[in-house]
C-alpha cells in the first residue's frame, strides 16, 4: 500500500498545458475546416469572404492556447488544494503490484 502525499505543481502545469493544448487543437481543427468550407461557399454572407476567413482563422488558432491556459490554471489550483488536504487527511491510498523486474540502463 502506498500513499500519494504531494503532487508537484510544475509537472501538473507542464503536462496539463501540453495535453489540453493538443485536445484543443483536435477539437477545433474539424470545426475550423467545416467553417472554412461553409464560409467559402456561402452565397448570401453578410461579410465578404476575405474579411470573414482571417477572423475565424485567428480564433481557431487562438482557442487552443486559451483553452490550455484556463485548463492549466484549474488543474494547478486543484493540485494545490489536494496538497493542502493531503497534508491533514493523509492523501489517497493506492495499491501497486510489481509485475516485472527491470534492469537499469546506465
Amino acid at each position: 500500500m502506498y500513499q500519494l502525499k504531494k503532487i508537484h505543481l510544475g509537472s501538473v502545469a507542464l503536462y496539463s498545458f501540453l495535453l489540453i493544448f493538443i485536445l484543443g487543437v483536435l477539437i477545433m481543427l474539424p470545426f475550423g475546416l467545416i467553417n472554412m468550407f461553409i464560409s467559402g461557399f456561402a452565397p448570401n454572407s453578410v461579410m465578404p469572404r476575405h474579411f470573414l476567413f482571417p477572423f475565424t482563422a485567428v480564433f481557431y488558432l487562438f482557442f487552443p492556447f486559451l483553452y490550455a491556459i484556463m485548463g492549466t490554471v484549474v488543474n494547478v489550483i486543484l493540485a494545490f488544494i489536494y496538497n493542502l488536504a493531503a497534508g491533514s487527511l493523509g492523501g489517497i491510498k493506492i495499491e501497486l503490484r510489481k509485475i516485472a523486474e527491470f534492469e537499469e540502463i546506465a
